[in-house]
């Protein structure tokens, strides 16, 4: 059997429609694979896709879509340009090169004057009010907020100190601002040139109302005394105006004077540091005792000390076995720690430097917030410092971790421990070094 193509269109039509003088598209697809997803058993009229431009048409004998080409005709002349522009009143109007084209009456574009704010301020209850040029009153409703939350705590400066320069005239040196919270900032200070010329400035000028002769006067009133004499002049103290203690009126000379009437006038000796410490000479030498942590000096040993003196030296005379205090020992001063912020104290941390010049740092902390390896716990002052890093163990509670503790000579004391502190953890360590002043 033989197969026909059979076309709904006549001759005329398939030649209208070849000749781009009548052509119905019915449709438009993005390609060929949709239009044949869309009509996969063909469908009456043209079809285009957009990809190719292409028209297509059912072949019921090929039972598929033909391509009968694309139907862009050729490309028109080009359309004149019409540029408009508005004038500073308002005005727009119309300006064209090749004259060929009618162009549109000049139109006023201006719109009526609009409203804008004249006015803005905040009422007592934290509104934003407007007042609008045509006297229109607005309240655009809450211009504060609520009170944030509060911020970190600052810092202070702990200290300034010079690290470049000698202050020579003319030269310019270098200040560091060292801050509690081991920040450090610098500026620079210009020293001044020393004067040209020469010559001496006289008295009508840098002393015009006769002050030098009382210049004492301006730095230490003259009501003030020391030792009941007056600082109106240069004042000398000797032995009889210094007495022997803050309760014992009795003055330094006179006491030193029945001390040493019980050696005849003299004191001398050696101190052998061997077992026995003791000062003096001859076959029964004289000796240092000291009986917990209280001192005396005695003549011979038999006359032991008991434990019933204070922290004082003492001699002892051998003929009427009585006590004569030479010095008082006083224990060191303790300082608390000042800690950075983020620490507070789990005990109470603090310091001191001991009579060898051996600085004593007691740290017992605890992190009110976390705190990174490496950070400060505290910066000590000028004269408790080591002249070197110095670094000790310390104690992690809460975890039972062990890093340690270091002080620097600019006086910041850092922990190092894996991971840092967590907060509410706690940092024990102690440091002991020789100061560097």
């Amino acid at each position: 059997m033989s197969a026909y193509y059979v076309s709904k269109y006549s001759c005329e039509e398939i030649d209208a429609l070849l000749d781009g003088k009548a052509v119905l598209i019915k449709g438009v697809y993005p390609s060929l694979d949709s239009l044949k997803a869309e009509f996969p058993n063909g469908a009456d009229g043209l079809y285009q896709t957009s990809d190719t431009g292409n028209l297509y048409v059912w072949n019921a004998k090929k039972q598929e879509w033909e391509s009968l080409g694309n139907i862009v005709g050729p490309a028109g002349p080009r359309g004149a340009a019409i540029v408009p522009s508005v004038s500073p009143d308002g005005v727009m109007s119309f300006r064209e090169e090749s004259g060929e084209v009618t162009l549109p009456e000049p139109v006023n574009v201006k719109g009526p004057q609009g409203v804008s704010v004249q006015s803005a301020r905040i009422d007592e209850s934290g509104d934003l009010i407007l007042t609008l040029t045509d006297a229109q009153v607005i309240n655009a409703g809450r211009a504060i907020g609520p009170e944030g939350a509060k911020g970190a705590a600052g810092a202070s400066i702990d200290r300034i100190e010079r690290t470049e320069g000698t202050g020579a005239p003319g030269s310019i040196d270098t200040y560091t601002v060292h801050l509690t919270n081991g920040v450090t900032t610098t500026f620079q200070v210009y020293n001044g040139k020393d004067g040209d010329g020469a010559g001496d400035m006289i008295k009508a000028v840098y002393d015009p109302t006769g002050k030098e002769q009382d210049i004492f006067a301006y730095s230490v009133p003259q009501t003030r005394t020391i030792n009941k004499k007056p600082l109106s002049a240069d004042v000398t103290l000797t032995g009889e105006d210094i007495p022997a203690g803050a309760e014992d009126a009795t003055t330094l000379s006179s006491h030193l004077a029945e001390c040493l009437k019980t050696f005849g006038g003299q004191m001398s000796g050696t101190i052998d540091f061997g077992n026995n410490r003791h000062i003096g000479s001859g076959a029964t030498p004289t000796q240092l005792d000291i009986h917990a942590g209280k001192v005396a000096f005695r003549l011979t040993p038999e006359n032991a000390v008991g434990n019933d003196i204070s922290r004082c030296m003492m001699i002892r005379d051998t003929g009427s076995g009585a006590l004569y205090p030479i010095a008082t020992a006083l224990l060191p001063e303790e300082i608390p720690l000042h800690l950075a912020d983020g620490l507070a104290p789990m005990q109470p941390s603090k310091y001191y430097k001991d009579q060898f010049g051996i600085v004593h740092i007691s740290i017992a902390v605890k992190a009110t917030t976390a705190r990174t390896d490496g950070s400060l716990i505290a910066t000590m002052p000028e004269g408790f410092r080591p002249t070197q890093i110095t670094e000790q163990p310390a104690v992690y509670k809460n975890r039972d971790a062990v890093g340690t503790v270091q002080i620097m000579p600019n006086g910041q004391i850092i922990f190092f421990c894996t991971n840092g502190m967590m907060e509410n953890q706690m940092l024990f360590g102690t440091l002991d070094f020789v100061t560097g002043c």
